[in-house]
């Protein structure tokens, strides 16, 4: 459906999109169609197939979600053990089977001291890193999440470690150009799209 009306570019995240058997099967299916493909994952669950796929079948990118750069962080933040050892194994693993990849984190007061750990570790292997600074709701409204949103200071802390303040001016007024007249302008389901895994696995289950 996507590919008759013109669609050029999937973006499958999650939830975390390596979870379901499923996957490769559509990925494969994209790949076929010539879409441009990319993903959005924490990278914990890679396998030896996956690394198999993308190295055949490589993404646009691979981008990488961060939860921190210790197994402690990783623990704390997502109640998993070695978590940190696994994603950056993972992480070189797909870097050095030369597929498309970048890192990237929401910074917050769990991760927040392990910023420069992060860009290093990014720096070292040569991987694009980008820091998110702004946390936001819930879907449901629930302001539950902003309870970790960094404060100002640590805010003008994270532009000195990241030296990106121009970028983020630059991206600010990109930004505010989308606007015209009181509305959005807005590109998806015409040129990109984005399907969470649960709807797009509802789906899948109706037509295979």
């Amino acid at each position: 459906i996507l590919k008759r009306k013109g669609c050029l570019s999937i973006t499958f995240s999650g939830g975390e999109v390596l979870s379901s058997k499923k996957f490769p099967y559509i990925y494969e299916y994209a790949y076929l169609l010539n879409f441009r493909i990319s993903l959005i994952t924490n990278l914990s669950l890679l396998s030896e197939n996956h690394l198999k796929l993308f190295s055949q079948k490589k993404p646009d990118c691979i981008t990488v979600s961060l939860y921190g750069s210790s197994n402690e962080t990783y623990e704390k933040f997502c109640g998993v053990k070695n978590g940190w050892d696994r994603v950056s194994k993972n992480i070189i693993d797909i870097k050095q089977n030369a597929i498309p990849i970048k890192l990237q984190t929401v910074l917050n007061t769990i991760n927040f001291h392990e910023l420069l750990q992060m860009k290093n570790f990014a720096e070292l292997h040569t991987i694009p890193f980008f820091a998110f600074r702004n946390i936001t709701c819930e879907v449901t409204g629930s302001a539950r999440p902003l309870q970790f949103q960094i404060t100002p200071q640590q805010e003008l802390e994270s532009f000195k470690i990241m030296n990106d303040g121009e970028e983020f001016l630059q991206a600010t007024q990109k930004y505010a150009d989308m606007w015209s007249e009181g509305y959005k302008r807005c590109f998806a389901g015409l040129t990109n799209c984005y399907i969470d895994c649960k709807t797009f696995f509802s789906f899948l289950g109706t037509v295979i």
